[in-house]
């Protein structure tokens, strides 16, 4: 988690998780989860989404895999889904995406996603 945020309790999981859902039955999208096709096993997660706690934003693309899943195309693969989809199904006009600075394969996986 060295390049985003990290939850301190429970307790704050369940409130993100609960505004996080919330703003899917607003909204009709949010992040989704993200398995392997062999064995069905949870490697990620991510998709378009607003951010309930910081809306002004917009719509944003996210990502989280497990080192594990790193280098697999998981990321990749997700965020190219991700704005297909937002554009030719869900009508969004605009996406952002922020990767830190440091984060090399994460500003390869949104160039290589259009950005």
């Amino acid at each position: 988690m060295r390049y985003t945020r990290c939850l301190a309790s429970l307790g704050e999981c369940r409130r993100h998780i609960a505004a996080n859902e919330r703003q899917r039955r607003r909204l009709g999208f949010a992040m989704w989860t993200v398995l392997t096709k062999s064995d069905g096993r949870i490697v990620g997660g991510g998709g378009p989404y607003v951010d309930p706690f910081d809306p002004d934003w917009g719509v944003e693309l996210a990502y989280r895999f497990a080192p594990a899943a790193w280098g697999r195309g998981y990321a990749t693969e997700l965020a190219r889904f991700s704005l297909t989809l937002g554009r030719d199904r869900l009508g969004l006009r605009k996406v952002l995406a922020i990767a830190h600075p440091g984060n090399a394969a994460s500003r390869a996986v949104l160039e290589k996603a259009g950005f």
